[in-house]
């Protein structure tokens, strides 16, 4: 198993790293498939050190990477590279063992109305944009939900998981099941998987709730890693959940029936990301997938690097979204067949997409769920928002830039707001963009029609809590961005 400290170097190898890095970088120097684009790899840096994660979740608005601390867990905020290294910074810690910490994001539904929260909740009844890491410890195996705030607390608990034999993987179901078939629940249900085969789906206690719980779907009996659900495009095993399986080199399938299924055999298969459809870039870094690829151990010599992907290695011909996976490669097999592409057809197959020489621990694509971003209502009424109910006037919000938020990439004809965000009450937003609040970014004014905003007469308050939705342009694709204040 992979398991070890993560390591803090000293100032003095930060250099050696980026000097390595840059030779690394350089196209042919690192075996690669010479068919599939795709960007040259970067390190994580933390502090004066280069870091050596184990999980990796991304969306459009922000990029979290799991690595051991001193006696914890830490979940990193990851910035855009350049240079070859990206900068990262503690977003949260989980205090406790570190066994191979597992990360995901919740996602959000789309199309979901009338639903009052932010961020907005899915079909499942997790927060979009909160984020859930697996820690197997001696006695059971822990989800702690970490919030679109960094605030981490413990969501579930998990018997039959037992580290450091056993570790836990996690990710959320995209797929909208069909209601005439069975399926492990509705858009966004947590899948978690034990390397003991376990597989448990994961839900919150209520809508919304701090807590959740686990209820136990099926044993696949063989060394599992990496799960992900097959959308209902993939003709075999649609809406499965599919492993990797370092131990006998197989990817398996799990019905939500229990049924296991051997699927296709890969050298020391690691984890399973079905391509996603859409697709959205990480802010400006061009790519959509990342992939977490490392010596065993990592070194300052040879640290671990993460290599991106951009939408062009994944929109074909053919175009992949939603009816091919990628399988990665884990330790304790040569060779340069690091990343598969599996496709359904005859039954299940699988082919070389991009070579390594070394093994994978995380990989993600960025999925299109919404970037979380600031607004101020009513500003000149602050602290509390004051709103006059009965008035056919209008009420201002400002929608606030930041550094990596552009209000001029803003979709005007996209902006909703209101009591659950989807209310189409704008009336117009001014035509010039201004620093209201200081903070060196341009920031946008918009008014909105008060008897449009569909607020409940008993929700008819000062300080009432309001959502705006919209769509802005990104590097590539349009994604979501919400805001409440």
């Amino acid at each position: 198993m992979r398991r070890f400290l993560e390591g803090r170097n000293l100032a003095l190898w930060a250099t050696v790293v980026i000097l390595a890095l840059s030779i690394w970088a350089v196209p042919g120097v690192r075996p690669t498939a010479a068919n599939v684009p795709h960007t040259p790899s970067f390190t994580i840096a933390l502090g004066a050190g280069t870091v050596a994660p184990y999980g990796i979740a991304a969306t459009p608005g922000r990029l979290l990477v799991t690595v051991c601390g001193d006696g914890e867990i830490q979940v990193l905020s990851v910035g855009v590279d350049t240079g070859g290294v990206a900068t990262a910074t503690v977003f949260a810690t989980i205090t406790g063992d570190c066994i191979e910490p597992d990360i995901a994001i919740t996602p959000a539904t789309p199309g979901l109305l009338g639903i009052h929260s932010f961020p907005s909740q899915n079909a499942a009844g997790f927060f979009s944009n909160y984020a859930y890491v697996t820690q197997a410890t001696a006695t059971d195996l822990k989800i702690w939900q970490v919030t679109h705030l960094g605030v981490s607390s413990l969501f579930a608990t998990l018997p039959g998981c037992v580290g450091p034999t056993d570790h836990g993987n996690i990710t959320f179901s995209r797929v909208v099941p069909d209601p005439t078939k069975p399926s492990f629940g509705p858009h966004g249900t947590g899948i978690v998987s034990c390397t003991n085969g376990l597989v448990w789906k994961l839900l919150p206690t209520s809508p919304g709730g701090s807590t959740g719980t686990a209820t136990l779907v099926g044993n696949v009996r063989a060394m599992i890693e990496g799960p992900d659900v097959a959308p209902l495009t993939f003709t075999v095993g649609p809406g499965d959940a599919f492993f990797g399986s370092e131990s006998d080199s197989q990817v398996y399938r799990l019905s939500p029936r229990g049924q296991v299924r051997r699927v296709v055999t890969w050298p020391a298969a690691n984890q399973v990301d079905f391509v996603a459809k859409p697709k959205c870039d990480y802010l400006t870094s061009l790519a959509t997938y990342f992939a977490i690829v490392s010596p065993e151990p990592p070194s300052i010599w040879a640290p671990a690097r993460v290599w991106k992907f951009p939408q062009s290695a994944f929109t074909g011909p053919p175009n992949l979204g939603g009816v091919a996976a990628l399988v990665t490669r884990g330790f304790g097999t040569s060779g340069p067949n690091g990343i598969g592409l599996l496709t359904s057809d005859r039954g299940g197959s699988i082919r070389p997409f991009h070579a390594f020489e070394e093994g994978f621990r995380g990989a993600a694509f960025a999925y299109c769920d919404p970037t979380l971003i600031g607004i101020d209502v009513e500003p000149q009424s602050n602290p509390t928002t004051i709103i006059n109910w009965g008035s056919n006037g209008l009420v201002t919000v400002i929608i606030q830039g930041s550094a990596t938020f552009d209000v001029n990439s803003i979709i005007p004809t996209s902006i909703t707001f209101g009591w659950t965000g989807n209310e189409q009450s704008l009336d117009h937003c001014t035509e010039g963009k201004k620093d209201y609040d200081g903070d060196g970014d341009l920031d946008i004014e918009c008014k909105f029609r008060i008897q449009r905003l569909g607020v409940p007469l008993a929700e008819q308050l000062p300080g009432v809590k309001l959502i705006v939705k919209l769509l802005y342009n990104a590097p590539s694709g349009d994604p979501p961005a919400e805001g409440s204040d």
